[in-house]
């Protein structure tokens, strides 16, 4: 996958995953020191590292389909 599709995927997926966190908790408000922002985007540029070595023929259309069913179910 290249470069451009991982970051977009990583970026939407960290999204996802902040939502999903603040609707589980009483207060939808985020505390994000600096500590937290770094983790973050460590997190991101991992998850962005992985996504890159997906193989080309694996489109982001591909992946959304894949993550909306097991989100189905």
């Amino acid at each position: 996958m290249n470069k451009s599709s991982a970051d977009s995927l990583a970026l939407l997926f960290a999204r996802d995953i902040l939502k999903a966190s603040n609707a589980s908790t009483a207060s939808s408000f985020l505390c994000l020191d600096k500590e937290n922002a770094n983790s973050l985007a460590d997190f991101i540029e991992t998850l962005s590292s992985r996504f890159e070595s997906i193989d080309d023929g694996v489109s982001l259309p591909m992946i959304f389909n894949s993550h909306k069913n097991q989100s189905d179910r």
